[in-house]
């Protein structure tokens, strides 16, 4: 649906929808300078860019299972308030005895590196320092 609005010339349609669906609904009017710059840069990028990332999202393979090794350690930043991909769902898939670190962004959508961004630092610091690299404080 949304390739053929791209193909009829009305990508307008998504960007007005999607870039303030990617946000927490609380965040959306809070962070207005924040959605209006998703907004020029979904506006920039060639119809053509915009069609192929559809088609390869829609025609990729499930990979999920590599989050799931036992010998690699992944980290998972959700947002509480996604919705795109709610994390009650992501939590629910989640097999038990894996390596998975999951943090939860709690005043957040799906934009949460920009709708909490010192929280979001802090988890992916933590986990380097203390997952990736243990006993390293050099970060």
């Amino acid at each position: 649906r949304e390739i053929n609005l791209v193909n009829d010339g009305k990508k307008h349609l998504i960007v007005n929808t999607n870039i303030p669906k990617a946000f927490a609904p609380g965040n959306v009017s809070r962070m207005k300078k924040s959605v209006e710059f998703a907004k020029t840069i979904a506006r920039r990028t060639p119809d053509e860019g915009i069609v192929a990332m559809l088609r390869g999202m829609m025609e990729r393979p499930d990979r999920s299972r590599m989050f799931f090794k036992p010998d690699i350690p992944t980290l998972w930043i959700l947002g509480e308030k996604d919705r795109y991909i709610p994390y009650s769902k992501m939590l629910g898939n989640i097999p038990e005895k894996t390596p998975l670190e999951v943090r939860v962004l709690p005043l957040s959508g799906h934009m949460g590196f920009m709708e909490e961004p010192d929280l979001a630092a802090h988890y992916i610091r933590d986990f380097m320092e203390n997952v990736l690299i243990p006993g390293s404080n050099s970060l």
